[in-house]
Formats: C-alpha cells, structure tokens, sequence
C-alpha cells in the first residue's frame, strides 16, 4: 500500500467504531481493506452532512435481516461495494436501496440468470443487447435492499416487465405487505459500472442527485446514462 493510500485509510478508520475499524482489520488484501473502510466512512461523512451530526459517535442499528439505519434520523441509507468502487444512497422519509456492479462481473451474472430472473424476464434479456441480465440483476438487489430484506429475497418473486428503457415491479404487495409505491433509476457510471437505485414510498419519484468522490476528499456532481426507469403497479398506474 502506498503512503497516500495508507493515510487515506487511516483518515476513514479513525472515524469508524470500534467493530467497523476490527472487520478493516481482518481483510487479507489491502484492496478490499481500502474500499470497506472507504464506503462506512463516506456514509458517516454523509449523513453528518445531511443530519448536521458529528461523524463520532453515530449510533446505528439493524433490522431483523440486518439492514442498517442511523437512530433518531429521518435520513435513509444504503452502501454498495464492488470492485474499485463503493455507492451510497441517501434519501430523507424514505427507503433506498442501492447496488453498484462493475461490468467485469457480467458473465458471472449471466450464469446465474436460469436462478434469478423469471421465465418472462429471460425472455426479455435473450431479445436485449449484451448485459441485459447485468442490468435486471443490479435493480432486483437494489429492490431487495430497499425492501429491506436483501438477498433473504428469491429473486425470481422480484419479477420486472421490462420493454426499451422502462421496468415495472409487478405483484410486489405480498413482499412490501402493504401498498407503497416502487421508483427506482438504473443507471451508467462511467463505462465500467452500472448503479441501481431504488426508493420505497414516494408518490412520484424526487429529483436525485449524483455526486462523484474522489480521494483526497474530491466531490464534483455527475450525470450517469439513464439506462432504465423504475416504477411498481401503484405507481405506473397513478
């Protein structure tokens, strides 16, 4: 590891907790150690933001299929890591899921499509360009994120009706159990990733705004590629 890259580790580690900074501690590769503290510090440094809170002493904690969130906030968050990059979401009254994939993963995706993705949805992918299924794999984590129930999901009951640049989430009210609406963006980040992002409960879907962050501490907004538009039953038809 290099000196800047060991001084941007320990500049994330010195805000996480005590757990956070023992799981950095355990990865083998410095690679992974990086991008694990990197992602729990950005949240932190986020949603201090957001929250106008210190980045110490932040308490957390889970649901029962461990989905975190942030006590005595209003401000909802998810964190995505993959390879040489991690995503946040953030969203104020509502759930948010989020998943970020680097497009080396695409023929790992593709082999599991046959477990994942329903009859109707093979179709759909078998008629699309290359990277289709990479693309329904990123929103259906991300809806299951947001659900916030993860991949305790099969994915296959998170069916979408895909068609050109628009998915619908049909017969979701048995996983939501209620009757909240879906929105959700998938998205092209540079050319090597693609960033699904998926919220629970809003009427229509709010602006959102992307931010790219660099080290040391360079942020700059960014316009991904619109790659597909995401709404549930309740909502395409309201």
């Amino acid at each position: 590891m290099t000196a800047a890259s060991q001084a941007n580790l320990e500049s994330h580690l010195s805000i996480l907790s005590t757990d956070e900074v023992e799981r950095a501690r355990r990865f083998l590769h410095d690679a992974d150690r990086l991008a694990f503290a990197a992602g729990r510090a950005l949240v932190r440094r986020l949603l201090a933001a957001a929250c106008k809170r210190s980045v110490h002493g932040m308490e957390f904690a889970k649901n029962q299929w461990g989905k975190p969130h942030l006590v005595g906030a209003p401000v909802q968050f998810n964190l995505a890591n993959t390879k040489g990059a991690v995503g946040v979401g953030l969203c104020r009254d509502y759930a948010v899921g989020i998943d970020l994939e680097h497009s080396g993963a695409a023929a790992d995706i593709d082999d599991v499509t046959e477990k994942v993705c329903t009859k109707a949805e093979r179709c759909w992918i078998s008629a699309q360009p290359p990277g289709a299924s990479y693309v329904l794999w990123t929103l259906k984590e991300a809806t299951a994120k947001a659900i916030g129930r993860g991949l305790s999901i099969p994915f296959q009951e998170l069916e979408f009706q895909c068609s050109d640049k628009h998915a619908v989430l049909i017969d979701h009210g048995a996983l939501l159990g209620c009757d909240e609406t879906v929105h959700g963006l998938v998205v092209r980040v540079r050319d090597d990733y693609v960033l699904a992002l998926v919220l629970i409960g809003a009427s229509a879907m709010p602006p959102v705004s992307f931010f790219e962050y660099r080290e040391p501490g360079q942020v700059r907004p960014y316009e991904p590629a619109l790659l597909m538009e995401v709404v549930g039953p309740g909502a395409r038809d309201s």
